[in-house]
């Protein structure tokens, strides 16, 4: 039995070098929210991001309150645990903080039962694959210069396809920016579209020819969320591929997507679905509606998930947001990850992020 005995959560603030913008709004820095569980010295970590400094000492604070339902338990009944942590979050809902808190407890429960064990998380979930591709994630609206800069900074390291934001207040401006892009990388270099909820039907409808004329085929988030009939009436309209979910919250909201038939590919955020136990629902429900199944953010914790679904395809690494964060960044070669036998997800929190980005940190025990 692994009895948890101790509950650590800490807030990492990692800095950006400069602001970051899509099409909705400013970050400036992420912060990432680990809650490390352990049972006789041996731990396991999980995660929930925000960019918001009220809203991070509110997760810290929720998972702290987790924490102490967690002393004495037996880490080995996953599942118990995250249907008892479900149903105590009745009254205040199943959505928002409580479901990516939730998505923490879960993931380090699963790094906690690996690592006790020796084996990797994608083992325990049984993988159908050993190797994924990995996509470069960034873009973000600054100068064409910088844009251009970052691409090609990707393409150097071996990645083949590269997403970029759009969402400048003259479309022309969008054009503009990924012909740019285009004309540097070359046709062997994908590019990937996203347009972080940031425009309306009318407009999602000016854009695809534009966007189908460059070559782009990945079409993420043109509209608001939960706006479940716009997204499929836009899926059923242009020849160009609708991806969503990632803002949608545990397997209601996401199954609503899918059943409902609104996009062609899937990106749920592990966080949001509820862990790895949420998040291998969700990856179920679109196996049935034969949706191909992406990742959003959270890649060392989603890639094993990714490789236990036959449905599972890309995994998204957004490196401003996690380089320097962990032990060893993600590694790839040509833009492919190769299941390793490191245990649990197979990172840690690096020194640098315990040291310098360490705001807060709280200890629960029995």
């Amino acid at each position: 039995m692994l009895k948890i005995d101790k509950a650590t959560v800490y807030t990492i603030e990692k800095p950006f070098r400069k602001p970051l913008q899509n099409a909705v709004f400013k970050m400036y820095g992420a912060h990432h929210i680990f809650i490390e569980i352990e049972s006789d010295g041996v731990s396991g970590i999980g995660e929930v991001v925000c960019f918001d400094d009220k809203q991070s000492k509110a997760y810290h604070a929720y998972l702290n309150s987790m924490a102490a339902n967690l002393i004495g338990r037996n880490a080995e009944l996953i599942g118990k645990i995250w249907k008892d942590l479900f149903t105590q979050m009745s009254g205040i809902g199943h959505s928002g903080l409580t479901m990516q808190a939730l998505g923490a407890v879960d993931m380090a429960l699963w790094d906690l039962n690996a690592r006790s064990m020796g084996v990797p998380v994608w083992r325990l979930l049984g993988a159908s694959k050993t190797e994924l591709e990995v996509y470069a994630s960034g873009g973000w609206l600054a100068s064409d210069e910088e844009l251009v800069e970052e691409a090609l900074s990707y393409k150097a390291m071996g990645y083949r396809r590269f997403k970029m934001k759009l969402g400048k207040k003259d479309w022309r401006e969008d054009i503009t920016r990924i012909k740019k892009v285009k004309e540097a990388c070359g046709d062997d270099f994908e590019i990937m579209a996203d347009i972080n909820q940031g425009w309306d039907v009318k407009k999602c409808l000016r854009m695809a020819p534009l966007l189908q004329e460059l070559g782009i085929t990945h079409f993420e988030e043109p509209v608001y969320a939960m706006n479940y009939d716009e997204q499929k009436f836009i899926k059923e309209r242009v020849n160009l591929d609708v991806v969503a979910g990632e803002k949608l919250y545990g397997i209601k909201e996401t199954s609503e997507l899918l059943l409902g038939k609104c996009v062609d590919k899937m990106n749920p955020d592990i966080g949001r679905c509820g862990g790895v136990t949420g998040f291998m629902k969700v990856a179920h429900v679109a196996e049935i509606c034969n949706i191909p199944v992406t990742s959003h953010a959270y890649a060392y914790f989603s890639i094993p998930c990714l490789a236990a679904i036959p449905n599972g395809e890309l995994v998204e690494l957004i490196p401003i947001w996690e380089e320097g964060l962990f032990d060893e960044d993600l590694k790839t070669e040509n833009g492919i990850f190769r299941m390793n036998d490191k245990p649990g997800f197979g990172c840690w929190l690096s020194e640098k992020a315990m040291t310098d980005w360490c705001t807060e940190k709280t200890v629960t025990t029995g």
